[in-house]
C-alpha cells in the first residue's frame, strides 16, 4: 500500500510505502522534514529543526562498517540473504534451459530460461530497491520480504526490472554514444570504452538512490540530481560505488557459465560461488546507498 499526502511544507505531493508511517521523512522538493502519516490525504506532522541543511550528519563510515557486521551477522538478516541467495541459484541453473518446440513441422525456439531468469533478475532488483530505502530511512535490518499475491510479485519484477534498466541505460549513456560513434567510424579503442562504462557504474549508486527514495525516473534526466550529491560528498560516495563496479565485474565474470559444454563442476560451483558473492556485495552496495542518503541527504534537495 502507499500512502499519498501533502507536505507540510511545500504542497507538494509526496507518496511513500505503507510500512514507512509514523518515521520521519524528507520532502524531495522543499527538504522539509515531517512524519509520514498512517492513511491517505491525512496531514503530515511538520517537524521543525534547529540546524541546518548544508551540514551532513556525521559517522556514515562508522555505519558503513558496522552495516558489514550486522548485515552477514544479525540472524535477523538471515531470510533476506537466503532469499537473495536462492534467486541467484535459480537464475544460475534455468538461465540456459531453453528449448525447441515443434508445431506441425515448424521449429519454434522458446527462450523459456531467458525468461525466468529475466523474472528472477526482476524479484532481485526489487528487493535492491526495498533495501536502499529501509536503510535510507533508518533500518539496520534487511527488509522483510513481502512481494503479495502472484500478479503483484509479477508486477513489481517487471516494473523493477524496467527501472534498473532505465537507470543503468542512463548512467551509460556516454558509453553508448561513444561506442557506437566509434563502431561508425571503424576506430578500435578498447580501453576507453571501459573506462566509460565504469564511469557509469560509478554513477549507478546515485542512479538507483534518486529513483527508489525519489520514486520518479523523470528525476533521472536532471544531471544535477546525479551529480551534486557525488561531488559534495565524494569520499563517502566512493564506498558504494567501488561496491557497485566489483559486483559489476564479478557478474561479469559468470556470464560465460552454459557457453563451454565441457565445464567441469568444480568450475560451475567457482562460477556459482562468484556469483552469489556478487549479489551479497550488490545487497551491501544498496545498503550503503540508502545509508548514504541517510548521512548526506542535504546534497540531494532535488528541487525542481
Amino acid at each position: 500500500m502507499t500512502i499519498t499526502f501533502d507536505c507540510p511544507g511545500c504542497g507538494g505531493i509526496c507518496a511513500f510505502r505503507g510500512r514507512y508511517a509514523g518515521r520521519t521523512a524528507r520532502c524531495m522538493r522543499c527538504n522539509q522534514q515531517f512524519v509520514i502519516p498512517s492513511e491517505n490525504d491525512l496531514p503530515a506532522e511538520k517537524i521543525e529543526i534547529e540546524f541546518q541543511y548544508d551540514d551532513p550528519i556525521p559517522g556514515f563510515f562508522a555505519a558503513a562498517v558496522k552495516g558489514v557486521r550486522e548485515t552477514f551477522l544479525n540472524w535477523k538478516n538471515a531470510t533476506g540473504l537466503l532469499f537473495v541467495a536462492l534467486l541467484v541459484c535459480l537464475k544460475f541453473v534455468v538461465r540456459h534451459q531453453n528449448c525447441d518446440l515443434y508445431l506441425v513441422r515448424v521449429r519454434l525456439y522458446v527462450p523459456f530460461g531467458l525468461i525466468m531468469a529475466a523474472g528472477m533478475m526482476g524479484c532481485l532488483f526489487w528487493y535492491y530497491m526495498e533495501i536502499v530505502c529501509s536503510a535510507a530511512f533508518g533500518d539496520n535490518d534487511l527488509p522483510d520480504i513481502d512481494m503479495g499475491t502472484p500478479a503483484r510479485l509479477v508486477g513489481s519484477a517487471l516494473s523493477s526490472l524496467y527501472n534498473f534498466f532505465v537507470a543503468l541505460t542512463v548512467v551509460q549513456v556516454p558509453f553508448i554514444v561513444v561506442g557506437l560513434t566509434l563502431i561508425k567510424l571503424q576506430i578500435q579503442a578498447t580501453w576507453l570504452l571501459y573506462a566509460l562504462s565504469t564511469a557509469g557504474l560509478f554513477v549507478f549508486p546515485i542512479a538507483v538512490l534518486t529513483m527508489a527514495v525519489g520514486g520518479d525516473l523523470n528525476m533521472l534526466t536532471h544531471p544535477n540530481y546525479l551529480i551534486r550529491p557525488i561531488v559534495k560528498a565524494f569520499s563517502a560516495y566512493l564506498v558504494p560505488a567501488l561496491m557497485v563496479i566489483a559486483a559489476a565485474f564479478f557478474q561479469w565474470k559468470t556470464f560465460a557459465y552454459g557457453l563451454d559444454i565441457g565445464q567441469s563442476p568444480a568450475e560451475t560451483a567457482t562460477l556459482l560461488s562468484a556469483d552469489i558473492a556478487a549479489a551479497m556485495l550488490a545487497v551491501l552496495a544498496m545498503r550503503t546507498t540508502g545509508l548514504f542518503y541517510r548521512h548526506y541527504s542535504c546534497h540531494m534537495t532535488w528541487q525542481e
